[in-house]
This record gives C-alpha cells, sequence and structure tokens, in this order.
C-alpha cells in the first residue's frame, strides 16, 4: 500500500500495532517524484543512515543541548530534556528508541513538558501547502511561539489563527495556545528532489522535506494525535504549520561536554559514516550514491546574488530560476 501524504503510518490491526511494512511512507504526489532514483534507493542502506542519525539524537544526546541554525535566519536552542525519553514510540508518536524511518525526529514529541525550554526563531521560504513565501520569521520562548513576523499572506493567515488560539489549553500542552514547537522531522533520503512543478502542485513543497539534511519544522497539534482529537470533539481548531529548513545546522552539546555534528549546513553527517560508505559499495560507487541529487538554489546561500532579492518573492525566484 501507498501511503497518503504524511504523517504517521496507520495502525492496521486489532491489537493497535503498526504494520510498518504494508506502507510506504512517502508522498507520491506525482509521476516525476515516482521516478526518482530516492525509489529504488537501497533500502538497507537508507536504514543504516537512519540508524546512525537516530544513535545521535536519541543515545547519545540525550541530556543535552542542540543548537540549530541556518543561513536564512534560523537561530534556535533548547535541551533534551530526559522527562521526554520516559515513553514507549507509539505513546509519544516517533520520540522513542526505534527511529522513524525517514522523519526522525530532531525535537521530541508531544506530550510537551512544562520544562521544555526551546528558545529563538526559525526562520524560511517555504513550507507543505504554500507558495513559497517572503521570509517568515518564528519567534520561540519556553517552547511556544511568541511572535511571527514576515511570511506575506502565509504570515497573515499563520497569526490569525494563533491569535483564535491563544488562550486555548491543548492538552499535550503545558499551557495555553496552539502553536508550541514540537516537530523537527530530518529527511534521509539523498536522492529526493523538489519537483519541476512544484509551484503547480497542491502539495507545493511537501515532498522536498524528504532530502536527506533537509529540517521541516511544525509547530501546533500533532496529526491524529490526543489534542485533534479533542479539539475536533469540541469544534475547536487544530493543525499544524511548517517552516523547511534547507541548510541547517544541527548540533548537540551533551551533557559530557562532547560536541556532535548531526547536519551541517544540509549535509546529513551520516552520508560520510565509514560504515555507510562500506554499505554502499555492495550497490555502486558510494561517492556518486551517498552524494545528493539535488541542492537548493538559494541566492546569497548557494548561488550567487543577494539573499534579499530572493526572500521578497521567492515563487517568482524559484519560476524563473528553478
Amino acid at each position: 500500500m501507498v501511503q497518503g501524504r504524511g504523517g504517521p503510518i496507520p495502525k492496521t490491526n486489532s491489537k493497535g500495532e503498526a504494520l510498518h511494512y504494508h506502507f510506504e511512507a512517502f508522498p507520491w504526489q506525482s509521476r516525476e517524484a515516482f521516478l526518482w532514483r530516492a525509489t529504488v534507493f537501497p533500502s538497507k542502506l537508507n536504514y543504516l543512515i537512519n540508524v546512525k542519525t537516530w544513535r545521535m539524537i536519541y543515545d547519545l544526546g540525550k541530556g543535552g543541548k542542540v543548537i540549530l541554525t541556518d543561513p536564512e535566519g534560523t537561530e534556535l536552542e533548547f535541551t533534551l530534556n530526559e522527562k521526554y525519553y520516559d515513553r514507549a514510540l507509539d505513546e509519544r508518536g516517533g520520540f522513542g528508541p526505534r527511529p522513524a524511518l525517514g522523519h526522525l525526529f530532531g525535537h521530541p514529541t508531544p506530550p510537551i513538558i512544562p520544562e521544555e525550554n526551546a528558545v529563538g526563531v526559525i526562520a524560511g521560504t517555504t513550507s507543505h501547502l504554500t507558495r513559497p513565501f517572503p521570509t517568515i520569521r518564528i519567534h520561540v520562548e519556553n517552547g511556544r511561539v511568541k511572535r511571527i513576523e514576515g511570511g506575506g499572506q502565509y504570515g497573515e493567515g499563520w497569526r490569525k489563527v494563533e491569535e483564535q488560539t491563544a488562550d486555548i489549553k491543548y492538552p499535550e500542552f503545558p499551557d495555553k495556545g496552539m502553536f508550541w514547537l514540537w516537530e523537527m522531522a530530518i529527511g534521509t533520503n539523498p536522492k529526493v528532489r523538489r519537483p519541476s512543478n512544484s509551484l503547480r502542485l497542491s502539495g507545493t513543497n511537501e515532498v522536498e522535506r524528504s532530502r536527506s539534511g533537509v529540517i521541516h519544522v511544525g509547530f501546533g497539534t500533532r496529526w491524529r494525535g490526543e489534542s485533534e482529537r479533542w479539539a475536533a470533539s469540541k469544534g475547536i481548531p487544530y493543525g499544524h504549520l511548517h517552516v523547511h529548513l534547507l541548510f541547517p545546522t544541527y548540533e548537540i552539546k551533551t551533557k559530557g561536554g562532547d560536541v556532535i555534528r548531526v547536519i551541517e549546513h544540509g549535509r546529513l553527517k551520516a552520508l560520510d559514516d565509514p560504515e555507510v560508505r562500506e554499505l554502499a559499495k555492495k550497490y555502486g560507487d558510494p561517492d556518486e550514491l551517498l552524494n545528493e541529487d539535488w541542492t537548493p538554489k538559494i541566492p546569497g546561500i548557494s548561488v550567487e546574488g543577494k539573499y534579499e532579492d530572493y526572500a521578497r518573492d521567492p515563487a517568482a525566484w524559484i519560476a524563473k530560476n528553478g
């Protein structure tokens, strides 16, 4: 079976267990996406990439401090608080001993604890279900969105929903408001590309989130989670909104004082792991196989030009330059 747009794999048997092998957790939205080399990327190799990356975050990073940056303006810090490690995978929706393959959570999932201390700014120009927008800056304090700057029409819509839900206490959050940080999902497949017709797709930029090293950051209720079921029963707004980080650097300062670089300027470091490269030899040239097929074009970051010129109207720039 082929899964829909995204979210967790459905529970499919009488015991409420997820039969992962029945689903390909990838949002097939076009013929082009289906024909990419991402679809035939060796599953054993991709699994090892996921395991290597997840070990850095979940095992070695426990109790450490994450520093997340991106040249579009992201600067965020938070602790991988040990209280987040007290539940099984299915209870915490992907943040557990087993990695959520292709969608590794760089921040713990709900319920969010009162000690949550994420602070800083998330910034970008692309998301899932909207055209690219002028740079949006999401200001975060103690895990909750405090201010939303820019973003064009996307930002206007976000601010409207934030105002509507500011005084609502959702079950999975420690205080009022719907827009709490929880999703920080890391893509792991180096052969994923942004569709050439992304500006015409209803899912605009959703596929790009799966490319290795890309992070999509989500604020709001967890899809199909407790808060959404609660809100739906009461006719209260629910959902979550995203910002994509295309060249992030994700670093962990461990409790023991070590520094673990999980992603560096959009490059997933597990791709350079000796064991990963050794396994890749079974399927072809490691240099070619573990190289990203697509690098986002952003003036002042990955191609010549001024970021300010791009950021005023990213959709127009992408339509012209790809």
